[in-house]
């Protein structure tokens, strides 16, 4: 899932506009008729997409700018803008120069509009939204279930389809739990799935369970090689089984680490 989050930072937002909230933040930053003019200079519609992004990324030099950016992109249908501003109003993202307090009815609104376009993040951020409730929102276990049932459903059809993200993303989910019962079979298998694109924090989940016997028979032999295989993709991380090894099954543990990069070259 696969998703990465933001976390609450407008101090006293009690406005529902984008443009009333600047006040709250950094004076130093542009002001916001600046950055209007700077939008409305901006005529093609893909730099202005791309150009939200960018600044969704620098928060803390160009708080201002996102919002207002991602705000217009999100008004216009962009799904990732939507989905930007529900995580923003809601996950209470820390970064470094504001402080954004939660709302939840603006991160209702926003996870919705990008939900019905397809998003499974948001789909389970609202499925988690609706079960938590809070301020301004009414906690409503129908609905939670209704979208956590939705986002896995989501997921699951894009990781069928080959999506690498969703992959990990759905390993992730019924590892956890957290859209349904937990399966750890289920969850190693969709782990080794996204191993084999060459996903490497899938290759280390792999690793990993490989060695504590996690939704799979336990094997050091295959932790091994896994761990090689996340070594070979550019990872640092320790092989968690070399020591535990004989030099017999280190030569087929190192002989089942090239076979399955060859498999993960290939698909490349």
């Amino acid at each position: 899932m696969p998703a990465l989050f933001l976390s609450a930072c407008f101090e006293n937002l009690v406005q529902n506009t984008v443009e009333k909230a600047f006040d709250e933040i950094h004076e130093e930053v542009t002001s916001p008729v600046r950055i209007q003019k700077e939008w409305e200079e901006i005529s093609d519609v893909e730099e202005q997409v791309q150009i939200a992004k960018e600044y969704s990324t620098k928060l803390a030099t160009n708080s201002k700018k996102a919002v207002y950016f991602n705000t217009k992109v999100a008004e216009r249908g962009g799904k990732n803008a939507q989905l930007f501003l529900g995580n923003l109003y809601y996950r209470n993202y820390m970064f470094t120069g504001n402080n954004f307090t939660q709302d939840l009815p603006l991160a209702e609104k926003w996870y919705t509009k990008a939900a019905d376009q397809g998003s499974a993040e948001a789909m389970l951020s609202l499925g988690e939204l609706y079960s938590k409730g809070g301020k301004g929102l009414l906690s409503n276990q129908q609905k939670s279930g209704e979208w956590y049932v939705k986002g896995l459903a989501q997921y699951l059809a894009s990781a069928q389809k080959g999506d690498t993200e969703a992959k990990f993303s759905l390993a992730e989910l019924y590892k956890s739990g957290k859209a349904g019962e937990r399966d750890l079979e289920q969850s190693a298998q969709w782990y080794e799935s996204a191993a084999f694109d060459g996903h490497v924090p899938s290759v280390l989940k792999t690793c990993q369970n490989y060695f504590v016997g996690k939704g799979v028979d336990k094997s050091r032999i295959k932790c091994y090689a896994w761990c090689e295989v996340a070594r070979f993709l550019g990872s640092n991380a320790t092989n968690m089984a070399k020591a535990s090894l004989s030099q017999r099954q280190t030569q087929e543990a190192e002989n089942l680490a090239q076979h399955l990069i060859k498999k993960i070259q290939l698909k490349k």
